[in-house]
């Protein structure tokens, strides 16, 4: 055999025997019709506060299906609330927002509530309600939920406090851990848009984690049995975002929750929710938590995970920080000192202050953005800064905004009080700082593409602007 036919012939044993590690998921995927008949209205936001899940809580009281029980307040008296069904040996507990700005599955959950009470699933609940006792607690840290914050109202990360259990909040959780004493616990989380899924050049749309027990990483019964569940989960979140899962650093923190329930005997799997394209209040990632938890409870009533090796598990591509960018612009010519060609992003704070900041310059190639643009035939410029007096204040239509972005002028400055926005378009008042003849790091990403004949285009903290075709090209998010 020739040698270029024996590398064919291991490339397809590899691609084959990768295959065969993502088998057909265990269970049937629930239909888009059927999901949106049991998709919770009113929680398509980036922020989930106390007071939007409260009546979604006292509506379920309602449900002779379901035991609620306030199980403990936040800091600032909040009540937090577990909510269970089943009636069987296997216990598994969920929990999300233990840190307040991270709410993708809080709505999943209540999707999931919603499913398991729908009348055409009596037979799906028949099937696992005497194996399985499930207990979710959808909001740990309300406190921190209602300022969109990850801390709770301590200023303490609750998933650090493990250990010392110095928030009520976990000990809220460390306490259902010992009396509940879940056989497999979900540990619900979001992460930044920014990682991507390996090197494949896509967003971690969902990573997963089976946490260690020890600094030396070892795997026990406990531990192996939650790589074997999430190796079972694996194909179900491949089917609806391919190529979009990564896997967390297993390095041990005994602070940590994940790590403490672990080494207490709990099979502990932790879900994080990423970006996804178009997605700003992460609805595609809200979707596969739904789908996991589903999948993750016929696996368990079934046992399915221990027909499951560990190399599904250990197939999964790892998490890669910033790989990932919100916008880069690629083959941008610079003429400062020197004439340089270059790529450049953006980071974008689209869950807060919706500015920009320039993050990397130069050789990009090995990045990706949500959204991307060839500068091939335009140059950098600086924009100006229009100067804003309260003796003449400024009306900001669209017609105007134009007129000045044409003439160069990209950021305003002085009292914004004199400025009232009418215009659609993004407006950058006051930036703590613009680059000047060439880009540079961390300044806003605001400043002007120029071609032969003249301003093209307009950066505006991280959003482009056309000026010839009068469109937006890149909504912040996209």
């Amino acid at each position: 055999m020739k040698s270029l036919d024996i590398k064919k012939w291991l490339n397809l044993i590899f691609i084959t025997s990768f295959s065969l590690v993502f088998c057909v998921p265990s269970h049937a995927i629930v239909s888009d019709i059927l999901y949106k008949s049991v998709q919770q209205d009113k929680l398509n936001h980036y922020q989930i506060k106390s007071n939007d899940i409260a009546p979604l809580i006292e509506r379920i009281k309602k449900n002779s299906l379901f035991k609620v029980e306030q199980i403990g307040q936040s800091f600032l008296g909040k009540p937090i609330h577990s909510i269970t069904v089943g009636n069987g040996p296997t216990k598994v507990l969920f929990w999300s927002q233990m840190h307040g700005d991270e709410p993708t599955a809080t709505p999943a959950i209540f999707d999931l509530l919603n499913y398991i009470a729908k009348e055409t699933q009596a037979q799906w609940r028949k099937s696992w309600h005497e194996k399985l006792t499930l207990k979710f607690i959808p909001m740990l840290n309300p406190d921190g939920a209602d300022n969109y914050q990850r801390y709770n109202a301590q200023g303490i990360d609750i998933n650090r406090d493990a250990k010392q259990q110095q928030t009520p909040e976990g000990k809220i959780l460390l306490s259902m851990a010992k009396i509940f004493q879940p056989d497999f616990g979900f540990n619900l989380h979001d992460q930044r848009r920014n990682y991507a899924a390996g090197d494949n050049k896509k967003p971690a749309t969902i990573s997963v984690l089976a946490p260690s027990y020890n600094k030396t990483k070892e795997v026990n019964e406990v531990r192996g049995t939650a790589m074997k569940l999430i190796g079972d989960l694996v194909p179900v979140i491949e089917h609806f975002i391919p190529g979009h899962i990564g896997k967390y650093d297993d390095g041990f923190s005994e602070r940590a929750f994940g790590d403490t329930f672990t080494a207490l005997g709990t099979s502990t799997v932790l879900v994080e929710s990423g970006g996804y394209y178009s997605d700003d209040n992460r609805q595609m990632p809200r979707r596969v938590n739904f789908e996991i938890m589903i999948a993750a409870i016929n696996n368990i009533s079934n046992k399915q995970y221990l027909k499951q090796s560990l190399d599904a598990y250990n197939a999964i591509p790892m998490n890669n920080e910033g790989g990932i960018q919100d916008v880069v612009i690629r083959n941008l010519t610079v003429n400062a000192e020197h004439s340089y060609q270059i790529d450049l992003s953006f980071i974008m704070n689209i869950y807060g202050n919706k500015k920009a900041k320039i993050n990397e310059i130069g050789d990009l190639s090995s990045l990706v953005g949500y959204f991307e643009f060839d500068a091939s035939n335009c140059q950098y410029a600086e924009g100006k800064a229009f100067k804003l007096s309260t003796e003449k204040p400024l009306l900001l239509s669209d017609t105007l905004y134009f007129r000045l972005l044409k003439r160069g002028y990209t950021h305003f400055v002085g009292d914004k009080s004199a400025l009232k926005i009418t215009t659609q378009y993004p407006v950058v008042i006051n930036p703590s700082s613009v680059s000047t003849n060439r880009p540079k790091l961390n300044t806003s990403a605001t400043f002007l593409l120029k071609d032969k004949s003249g301003i093209k285009l307009v950066v505006l903290d991280g959003q482009i602007y056309d000026l010839r075709t009068n469109k937006l090209l890149n909504k912040a998010g996209t």
